[in-house]
């Protein structure tokens, strides 16, 4: 998983891009990563306020996927910074509409056109 740490007139962003779907078979290594990476001591001495998943290569989410971003948002109310996604994919931006994950998280559509499920 690439990422990147960067600072802004907002504070520091954390930026990581997920390489893929997040599904059951991929999630468990990606919460291990993401939660790696707020760990890491460069992270907190930035003291991140937004950690950003860059989901333009997912084509679709499961339970497991929504799960994560839950679990996310939880690790970012205990160590205060607000998750973000950017979403290329209409039908993934749909699910976490329906699912009012909308309500929960930051969802930023994906410049250029919107990506369809196949």
């Amino acid at each position: 998983m690439k990422h990147e740490l960067l600072n802004g007139p907002d504070g520091a962003r954390l930026s990581a891009v997920i390489p893929g779907d997040l599904i059951t078979t991929t999630v468990e290594a990606i919460r291990r990563d993401l939660h790696g990476l707020m760990e890491e001591p460069a992270v907190k001495r930035a003291r991140v306020q937004c950690l950003e998943l860059d989901l333009r290569q997912a084509r679709m989410m499961d339970s497991a996927g929504l799960n994560l971003l839950v679990s996310l948002v939880k690790l970012g109310r205990d160590l205060d910074f607000k998750l973000r996604v950017v979403v290329a994919n209409a039908s993934l931006q749909r699910v976490l509409q329906f699912t009012r994950m909308d309500k929960l998280i930051e969802i930023v559509p994906a410049p250029g056109p919107a990506v369809a499920a196949t």
